[in-house]
This record gives C-alpha cells, sequence and structure tokens, in this order.
C-alpha cells in the first residue's frame, strides 16, 4: 500500500492525530523522492541547462529531514476536528454565542452554528434540541464572544 493510499485509509477512519502525521511524513517524504527520481530521469541539455544544481540532492535532503512535531495546539485542533466531525458532520464548524444561563443579559455560551432550516434566524443566540453540540458554558458574554471570534479565526488555520 502506498504512502498516500495510507494516509487517505487513516484519515477516512479517523485515526488519532499522531497516527495520521506520521502517514503525512512518510507521503510527504515519498513524493519528494519522486520528485527527485522526475528531475534525475530528465535528459541533460548541455547547451540550454549547464546542469541541475543541485535540485536532486536538496529534494532527497528535504525527505530525508522530517518536518516539524505537532505542537501541543496542532494535535488539540486534530482531536477537536475529530470530535467535531463525529459531532456536527463539520471538522471546521462556525462558532456562535449562544444564552447558556437563564436571566442573563447577553450570551454567556458558545456552539456550532445551528444549520436546521427550522431554527428561527431571530433566535440565532437561542440554543434548542435541533441544534448541534458542543454547548459549552463561558460564564461570560465578554469570554464567549472572545472565543467565537478565536474559534471562526482559526477555522482557517492548518
Amino acid at each position: 500500500m502506498s504512502a498516500r493510499m495510507a494516509l487517505h485509509v487513516a484519515l477516512s477512519m479517523r485515526l488519532d492525530a499522531i497516527k495520521a502525521y506520521e502517514l503525512e511524513k512518510d507521503y510527504r517524504a515519498e513524493v519528494l523522492h519522486q520528485g527527485a527520481d522526475a528531475v534525475e530521469a530528465l535528459p541533460q541539455d548541455y547547451e540550454c541547462d549547464p546542469g541541475r544544481g543541485d535540485a536532486v540532492l536538496l529534494l532527497r535532503q528535504m525527505a530525508k529531514a522530517a518536518p516539524p512535531d505537532l505542537t501541543p495546539l496542532t494535535e488539540a485542533r486534530a482531536a477537536t476536528r475529530t470530535l467535531l466531525m463525529t459531532s456536527t458532520g463539520v471538522e471546521r464548524p462556525e462558532w456562535r454565542p449562544v444564552f447558556s444561563t437563564d436571566g442573563t443579559d447577553g450570551p454567556t455560551g458558545i456552539a456550532p452554528v445551528c444549520t436546521d432550516p427550522e431554527h428561527y434566524e431571530d433566535d440565532a443566540a437561542e440554543a434548542y434540541s435541533c441544534c448541534p453540540n458542543p454547548i459549552i458554558k463561558c460564564g461570560s458574554p465578554v469570554i464567549s464572544t472572545y472565543l467565537v471570534e478565536l474559534l471562526n479565526a482559526d477555522r482557517g488555520a492548518a
């Protein structure tokens, strides 16, 4: 099984972040080796291109070098995206502030945006049974607004 196929299988089966990361490293190395092989196999034209320089050597060195290790943030993102895929059907849902405590002046929690067509737009800050989990109590409208902005900004992060 090629590294690419193994990576696809791992991602489709939602294996843990570390295993998927290891497969991704193997796939990256395989692609770099294939690139080096392709450059090496090109016919050399000494009149137009006196040399390939160190292209093949550099590609092979890049294949041997490990990409940066997972950081705690990268690991947390991967684990959270797996959880969110299970609960919402989307790895990177859009977030919104919600009322998580009765009697408050503003939304004191956060939740993924509800995509149910019967969820009233006027009640965007309300959490109903149609809304996907998790619904997280933050205890403060200021903190819930901050976390929504942070999570929505992180949607585009790697």
